[in-house]
Order: C-alpha cells, then structure tokens, then sequence
C-alpha cells in the first residue's frame, strides 16, 4: 500500500511529512524490535511462544485501534473543541460529512474463470 493512500484526511497537508516520516519510522523500529524480542522469546521460552506473544500484541494494537480511531476529527471524542476547529479550518472543511463511494465491485470481477 502506498503512503499517499495511507494519509488521513485529519493530517493536512503541512503535517503531511511530519505523518509520513512517523510511519516510516515506527515500521523501521517495530520491525527490529520484533526480530530482537522474537530471537530473546524463543531463547527463553520456546519457538511457539512467539506465536501467542505477537500475535496477542497485535491483537491489543487492533483492539486499541479500534476503539481510539475515528473516521473524522467531527466525531473524535478525545480531542478538544479547539482541536477539532484548528483541524477543521486546516482542511478547509465545513461542517457537513463528506462521504466518499468505495467501488468494491471491481475486485470480484476481476477474475474470470
């Protein structure tokens, strides 16, 4: 997936490198934090414990995800009013709710046996 689909309409524009350089990084440091605890759990737990602890970490991240994140800064209960406006004003938005259409039609007439 590419960056640019990646960027939420909250970050604007002049936040949009400040975004970026925050995902490439925490990629970088979760993937060699994962190989250095993965290699120490094996080590000394077992090779199946590793299983079990990413994958309950993971689990905890989309929990967590899932909760705290919202499709709109309008409908975000955990940042204040003035956040909201500075966001808001940042984009150039209004008040109502934009909706996007998602053509979700086209991958399953892709394959054609």
């Amino acid at each position: 997936m590419r960056l640019q689909e990646c960027h939420n309409p909250e970050n604007s524009q002049s936040e949009f490198s400040f975004f970026v350089c925050h995902i490439l990084t925490g990629t970088a440091v979760g993937t060699v934090l994962s190989l250095l605890f993965t290699g120490l759990i094996v080590q000394y737990m077992s090779w199946e414990a590793v299983f079990y602890i990413m994958g309950g970490l993971s689990s905890v991240w989309c929990l967590l995800w899932w909760l705290m994140i919202t499709d709109s800064p309008r409908t975000n209960p955990y940042i204040s009013d003035e956040e909201r406006d500075y966001i808001a004003s940042s984009l150039g938005e209004d008040d109502e709710e934009v909706t996007k259409k998602v053509c979700t039609l086209f991958c399953f007439q892709a394959y054609q046996p």
